[in-house]
């Protein structure tokens, strides 16, 4: 049976994802995504390559790995909302930013475990 995995599109589509079908993502710092190409396809999403690797468990720090990511997530968030006044009418920032305490609080958990 294949393994999947659930990443976040930036709209909020959670795509579940067939491992075996992706063959390399990349950072784009300027979007604040990044790019998961699948064997038929490409994803954006807004997951970082590190929060996708501690997913597949390929990382060999998984907890101090995941806990970075859980950060750089957060702070990518509070850069959407600085960018609109912390306005939340404007973006979905403050959505994401709501969402994402499940990341860092299983982050947090195993690393303080």
């Amino acid at each position: 049976m294949a393994d999947f995995i659930t990443l976040t599109g930036k709209n909020g589509f959670k795509p579940r994802v067939n491992v075996d079908h992706i063959t390399s993502c990349a950072w784009n710092e300027e979007k604040q995504i990044t790019a998961v190409d699948l064997s038929d396809g490409t994803y954006s999403v807004t997951e970082t390559p590190e929060q996708i690797d501690a997913l597949l468990g390929v990382t060999d720090k998984p907890v101090i790995d995941e806990l970075a990511s859980a950060v750089k997530l957060v702070r990518s968030i509070i850069k959407d909302g600085a960018e609109v006044g912390f306005n939340f009418q404007h973006g979905d920032w403050a959505e994401r930013l709501f969402a994402s305490q499940a990341v860092t609080h299983r982050a947090l958990a195993k690393a303080v475990a």
